[in-house]
């Protein structure tokens, strides 16, 4: 695929710097289309990305991603509230946490850990506003990653890819005709078997049943 990027720089529209917003929302698309398609292509772009959104946007000194790259009539805002939509920066942390999952490079996860702790009291004092950081918050408590070693058309993906599980990440390897799930550093039994992923996947969340 042909990436919306020129020599290290993403634009908002034709002359124009992106803004987090471009980058987050754009670096979801691209895990989304992984995930359900197989092609590294789209994980490779998305990494590229998460790179460059890390130089750009990241706040060296108390974490977080600024809302611009440069300053504004001399500012540069950090929102963590959702206006309507989820916040880049509540976004972000969850991406950062597929892209681990997906890339094993552990600096993903210790900026997911950092941007927690930076907006933790901030979504406290908001509440309602502020939903969706909660959300990452439980994305890095439950993030489940299922390992799929298995061709991205098969029976078998296909059942992974049916439940409409909060905070999964999936991951493709080798064709061995299995997925492994694992969650954190702890990882499950290899499953070849639909029935048994079914199983597994239900019994780690009842409320799929309902």
């Amino acid at each position: 695929m042909k990436s919306n990027f020129i020599n290290d720089e993403l634009f908002h529209t034709e002359g124009i710097k992106a803004l987090l917003d471009d980058y987050i929302y754009f670096i979801d698309a691209l895990t989304a289309a992984y995930e359900v398609t197989g092609d590294s292509s789209y994980l490779q772009i998305a990494d590229k990305l998460m790179e460059l959104c890390i130089e750009k946007f990241w706040d060296s000194d108390r974490g977080g991603f600024f809302d611009t790259e440069e300053e504004i009539v001399g500012l540069r805002l950090k929102a963590i509230e959702d206006i309507p939509h989820p916040s880049a920066n509540s976004l972000g942390i969850i991406l950062l946490l597929k892209l681990y999952n997906m890339t094993d490079k552990t600096k993903y996860q210790e900026y997911a850990e950092k941007a927690l702790e930076t907006f933790s009291l901030r979504a406290q004092d908001m509440g309602i506003h502020s939903g969706y950081y909660f959300c990452a918050m439980d994305a890095y408590s439950h993030m489940i990653k299922l390992m799929v070693e298995a061709s991205s058309e098969s029976e078998l993906t296909d059942t992974a890819l049916s439940f409409l599980i909060p905070y999964m990440s999936i991951v493709y390897g080798k064709d061995n005709g299995r997925i492994i799930p694992c969650f954190k550093n702890v990882c499950y039994e290899p499953i070849s078997r639909v029935d048994m992923l079914k199983d597994f996947l239900m019994n780690r969340y009842p409320l799929l049943r309902a």
